[in-house]
Formats: C-alpha cells, structure tokens, sequence
C-alpha cells in the first residue's frame, strides 16, 4: 500500500521540561514540590525521619491508631468464632461508652467486619481492648508464652503493642502526675525493648500455622514504619508529641493545600506564607497584648474569623471545676455524706447535691460513679484526700491514687467539691476494689483527672447481646486506667 500521500503523524512538540510538568499536574502533583521546605528539612535530617512513600512526614497517630491499631484488632476477631464475636464486641462497645465517645460500635456485628472510627476511638480501643476480650472470653487469660491458644498468642501481641504504646506517648506532667513519674518515665533504651518484644512476638505470630489469619491480617508495610519510628525519629525530636505539634502535622497542611491548588510556581513559599499567616494568628489568639494590639481591635468580625480558626493550634487553660447537672436525690446519697460533707460549709446550711462536674466542655464531664486520678501526699485514715501541689509534688512519696465519685456539691467558698471511695488495689492482681467503708472528701482543684474506670466482671457477668449491654454483677473488682496507668491518650 502507498503510503507517501497519508498525512504526517503527529507528535507531542512540547520540551521534555514542559512535557514532564503537564504530566506531573495532571496527577495532582506539582514540578517543583521536592523544593518545598519540607524536602528541605528531610535532606538534613537523619535518614528515616520522613516516610516518602504515602506522606511527606510520619504521621505517627495514623500509622500506629489507623494504621496498626486497626489491624491488630481485625485480626484478632479473625480469630473468633461468630458468637464469640458479637460478644467481644458488645463488651468492647459497653467499655468504650464509658469513655465517653460517641463512636463505640468497633465491630459490626450485620457485615462481620471491623468499623472505621477515628483516630481518638482508635486510641480508646487500643486502651480496652485486651481487657474487653478477656472478661468475656474465659480461656484468654494467660500469663504463660507456651501452650497457649491462638487468641491468647493474638492478645499477648496486643498486650506487647499497648504497652509500646502507652511508654511512647505518656508525657508526663508534674502537677498532674507527680515528680517521681516523671523521673520514671521510659527511656528510649525501655522503649526499643518495648518495641523488640511486640516484634518478636509479632514474628512467632507470623509463624504460626493456628494464627495464619492473624498475622496475614498483621504482615504489612506499617510494622517497618513503626521500625523506623522507634529507631530513628523518636531518638531524635525527644518524644512523639512533637511531631503533633504545630512544626510538623499542621504545617503539613498548607504545603498539601498549596501544591494541589497552586500554578506551579513557588508552591512552597506559598505553603509557608500561609504556614507563618497560621502561626501569626495563633499567637495573636495567645496574647495579643505581646504584639501591641488591643483587645478591641481583636474583636473585629474578620479577624475573630481568622483567630478562632487558629486556636486549635495553641493550648489554652482547660478551667476550673463547677458542680453543674440535676440533683442529687438524698436516696442515692452514700451513708455518711452529710456528716463528711457538713464539715466545709456553716452550721445549718443545706446541701445542694449534684450529680454531675464539668470542666471545659462535654468532654470534661465527671458523673457520679466515675473515676478521677489525683496526685496526693501520704495519708493517713482522714476524711480528706491531700491534694498534692505546689512543693509537695516533688517529693517521692507523691503518688497517683484513683477514687470512684459519690456526689458533688459546692463549698462555701465556692469550690467545686466530691465525696469519693478510695480504689484499693487487690494482691498479686492489676485490678482493684472499692473501700465503700471510706468516705473521703475532695476539693476539684486543677489537678483532679478523670479517670477510666471498668468492671473486672469475668464470668460472673453476662452479656446480652440481642440488647447490647452487659449486666454486671456485685463484685468488687475494678480496672482502672489513667494516666500513668496504661492509657495511650494522644493529648498528653
């Protein structure tokens, strides 16, 4: 066939430079990204510091609650039968309620699957989870590594990768936690042991035939980056709250937003313009009186704007306790309430019983039959609990201890107080019990925590699952998690 009068082919004329700029902006990708300050700051610092192959930075609260978290916990009910499942996961479900999240439903009992919740509730349940298991489930307790079954070897990684967890993000604070915590915390050296225990623990998993599905579920690209963040970053930014802060994740923000709605030129000044613009605003929100601004001018409606959308990024005092809620009828009243309680408030007045505190928001609420965390100094069998502040938190006898809320009320002098149950721990055991024979009173000062209190109810509870709930019984026997206490929080 001739072909000499068919017309030329066409061919792409642009430059190799503009013809791989096209090609990168179509998928969303910008020609001079790799000059952003970030890539910068990447070349810098230690090799695996920054993940390249989802993020730009490691985001340790996706990789370890989203990313880890999730899996270990599906895998784990890989390995239940479909009744034992349901039951799990309406212990799980009555464990996280008292959390107060508003997402509890971890497994979805209509698809048999493992729902998706946020970072927060990953973290709860990461919490919880161990324990939610083992008080329905009878044969997963064991404190032996041999002869074990298959979700008894599952919860022993989960157990290994909680306390990873709890030692990488527990900072602790000396009004909150006292002195002696905070010279007790972790070294980095504890830490990669942590860490080679879950690994190893991990790796005999993997082995296993009986736990094929648990670590096929559990085998993927995360545990490496969990790897590199133990041995590379953690070392060097000191602890993994930094990398929550402002610097790292919110800066990473702008830089997202500027390469996918830029022109392509200078994405990265224009990602660290808006950067410096939130900042700027954050530490105006902060105090603006340190940049000669009067509070007048600050009100102005497009700069409130523009200030409440940066407060997120600067921390803020939580405020004081006030007693708040309905009352408090005196049929639920513990005996003795109005003997403890009319010690701290004139001859003759009466009480108006509370059944609720609140401090900074929902989320802050303290019900009666909660759990609070409060660093004391030693004492003796008094009525009141000695708060410890000021110099007081640095001796070493200063101590966490944990008391279950009775009622509340407001003192004379218009603080919020509670009348409380001191937990008493219970031998050779984590778990505690109640001394309802002990009714002590407690001023609501700043260093008052709630804390996470579940019932240590075993077999002798049942689970209803048609309903959803768990009828606990009578024993006094209690888990608490707090602070120190093995509770991975993110907010330090």
């Amino acid at each position: 066939m001739d072909t000499s009068m068919e017309a030329p082919r066409r061919y792409n004329t642009l430059s190799d430079e503009a013809y791989l700029r096209k090609g990168l902006q179509v998928l969303g990708i910008r020609y001079d990204t790799d000059q952003s300050v970030f890539h910068t700051w990447a070349r810098s610092l230690p090799a695996g510091m920054f993940d390249g192959h989802r993020s730009v930075l490691t985001a340790p609260d996706h990789l370890i609650f989203h990313g880890l978290t999730h899996r270990l916990v599906d895998a784990t009910f890989k390995l239940l039968k479909k009744e034992d499942k349901v039951r799990v996961g309406v212990s799980l479900r009555e464990a996280l309620a008292q959390s107060q999240f508003t997402s509890t439903r971890i497994y979805n009992e209509t698809r048999d699957k493992v729902s998706a919740v946020g970072v927060s509730e990953w973290a709860a349940t990461l919490t919880v989870f161990s324990f939610a298991v083992r008080r329905v489930q009878p044969d997963a307790h064991t404190l032996e590594d041999t002869d074990t079954t298959p979700l008894q070897t599952a919860l022993r990684v989960v157990d290994s990768f909680t306390s990873l967890v709890c030692a990488i993000y527990f900072f602790p604070r000396v009004d909150l936690d006292g002195a002696p915590a905070c010279r007790a915390r972790q070294t980095m050296a504890e830490i990669k042991r942590l860490a080679d225990v879950f690994f190893e623990r991990v790796d005999s998993a993997c082995r296993c035939t009986d736990t094929e599905a648990f670590g096929f579920r559990l085998d993927v690209p995360n545990l490496h980056r969990l790897r590199e963040l133990v041995e590379f970053v953690l070392p060097f930014v000191g602890h993994v709250r930094h990398l929550q802060e402002l610097l790292f994740e919110n800066a990473h923000q702008p830089l997202k937003r500027a390469v996918v709605t830029g022109n392509g030129r200078d994405d990265a000044g224009r990602a660290m313009t808006r950067f410096l613009q939130g900042e700027l605003a954050s530490r105006m929100a902060l105090d603006p009186d340190y940049f000669g601004l009067t509070k007048e001018w600050v009100e102005h409606k497009g700069i409130r704007a523009e200030l409440d959308a940066a407060s997120p990024l600067w921390s803020a005092a939580g405020g004081v306790w006030r007693c708040s809620g309905g009352k408090l009828c005196d049929a639920l009243l513990p005996d003795g309430a109005q003997v403890v309680a009319g010690r701290y408030l004139p001859t003759g007045t009466a009480i108006t019983w509370r059944g609720r505190a609140t401090r900074g928001g929902k989320k802050g609420n303290l019900l009666v039959g909660d759990a609070v965390g409060v660093p004391v100094s030693p004492y003796s069998d008094g009525r009141v609990v000695p708060v410890a502040e000021g110099a007081a938190v640095m001796e070493d006898a200063c101590a966490v201890r944990f008391f279950l809320t009775a009622a509340f009320f407001t003192t004379r002098s218009g603080l919020a107080a509670a009348l409380v149950y001191p937990f008493a721990p219970i031998s050779g055991s984590t778990e505690c019990f109640v001394r309802r024979d002990w009714l002590l009173f407690l001023p609501l000062k700043a260093c008052v925590r709630r804390a996470l209190v579940l019932h240590a109810c075993g077999s002798a509870c049942e689970v209803h699952a048609p309903q959803g709930v768990v009828l606990h019984s009578e024993v006094n026997r209690w888990q608490v998690f707090g602070r120190a206490a093995g509770y991975p929080s993110r907010s330090g």
